[in-house]
């Protein structure tokens, strides 16, 4: 996740502060946060304690649901793969999107504008002046972007694990020929 965290998390700086209204276009956006504004220390720690349990989650959850859906009888294949790996998604999200909403706030700052100064702050302000709901506000959007994505990249996992050993033996019995 910190690999991934280190390219996402700039490009969710950029793009929650033109979403939000903040700035009119990403040249716009990169002059007012600049360059150290991309990696602001908040944004990073709640972005790493979103996205390390978001992969687990997701991952955890595929394979109870495959194995699950085995147990059951379910025939293996690409519908199969899409479908479970859109119900981990679906799952992950709905259980993560109180920290990624935090993470949203610590990149945005909240509705007056003012920056939360850590994590643990955000949270209680937002239970305080907007109540629980202000946590899953974005559900909507984030099963739209997030579900669909992550059922292919399952999908994707599963394809080459299935094609993999042939190519490579494949692969292999080319190699011999030219021993």
């Amino acid at each position: 996740a910190l690999p991934i965290s280190v390219v996402s998390l700039p490009q969710s700086v950029l793009n929650d502060r033109i979403m939000g209204g903040a700035h009119k276009g990403l040249a716009e956006a990169i002059r007012a946060v600049g360059w150290r504004g991309l990696y602001p220390r908040s944004a990073w720690t709640a972005a790493l304690c979103a996205k390390v349990p978001a992969y687990a989650i997701n991952w955890a959850a595929y394979q109870a649901l495959r194995r699950a859906y085995a147990r059951r009888g379910g025939t293996q294949g690409p519908s199969a793969d899409v479908a479970l790996g859109a119900w981990a998604a679906a799952c992950s999200v709905c259980v993560m999107i109180p920290l990624d909403t935090v993470k949203v706030r610590m990149t945005t700052g909240n509705p007056g504008g003012v920056a939360y100064a850590s994590v643990g702050q955000a949270i209680s302000l937002m239970l305080r002046d907007e109540g629980v709901g202000a946590f899953y506000r974005g559900l909507p959007p984030r099963l739209l972007s997030v579900v669909p994505m992550i059922a292919l990249q399952f999908a994707t996992y599963e394809l080459a694990k299935r094609r993999l050993p042939e190519l490579e033996r494949r692969a292999s019995a080319g190699w011999d020929r030219w021993r």
